[in-house]
């Protein structure tokens, strides 16, 4: 869209009162009896004209906006090297997706632990609760270890189900599981434990993700 470059220039008739207070004009007699209008006001700024040219230029270049507005957020992607401006109803959908997102963000296992973890909640409101947390292993041994991960808060898990998924240097260089809670049980659980052996004594720190699900008793 191109946006035209409307005049902002416009003057108003600015009279003269030193000579006229009000408008003067002369009457001229036409032959065919008509009378007309000669302004002879004295002036000491002349406006400029405005006319249909310029009400018509003022009005393309807002239908122009109008009718190629933005309305979808899929379209804020697109090509506005020419101008182009956003409908409320874009900004309004983007935010609702947006909000979402934050939402779906705000569930997933975005955190940072010290060695001992820090978990983090989840809960529903028919009891359903998932604890997630990111485990930090450091280990220079290739001795198996077991690294012991409490529920906070005295939460315990019926029919848990539990996902453990490797991070940095935790694929190829260890063997790991769980061993509290296998899926499908009818355990009751507060804890959760990685059993860990690394295929190497070279001083490594491993990251896994733990995510625990199941209802709360």
């Amino acid at each position: 869209m191109s946006i035209p470059n409307l005049s902002t220039g416009f003057k108003d008739d600015v009279l003269n009162s030193s000579v006229n207070q009000k408008r003067r004009y002369h009457l001229i007699y036409n032959n065919d009896g008509t009378v007309s209008l000669e302004d002879v006001t004295a002036y000491s700024q002349t406006g400029s004209d405005f006319g249909a040219a310029e009400v018509n230029k003022t009005n393309q270049a807002i239908n122009n906006i109008y009718s190629e507005r933005i309305t979808k957020a899929s379209d804020l992607s697109k090509d506005v090297s020419g101008g182009r401006f956003v409908d409320a109803a874009a900004i309004k959908e983007l935010k609702t997706q947006l909000d979402e997102q934050n939402s779906a963000l705000s569930k997933i296992s975005a955190y940072e632990t010290g060695n001992n973890g820090q978990w983090t909640v989840v809960r529903s409101s028919n009891g359903w609760v998932e604890l997630l947390i990111k485990a930090i292993i450091p280990r220079e041994s290739t001795e198996q270890y077991v690294q012991e991960f409490i529920f906070p808060d005295g939460i315990q898990i019926k029919n848990p189900m539990i996902q453990i998924t490797a991070g940095k240097n935790g694929w190829n260089v260890a063997n790991y599981y769980n061993n509290y809670g296998e899926e499908g049980t009818s355990d009751v659980i507060s804890k959760t434990n990685i059993v860990f052996e690394a295929k190497t004594a070279q001083s490594l720190t491993y990251f896994f993700n733990i995510r625990v699900s199941g209802f709360a008793v």
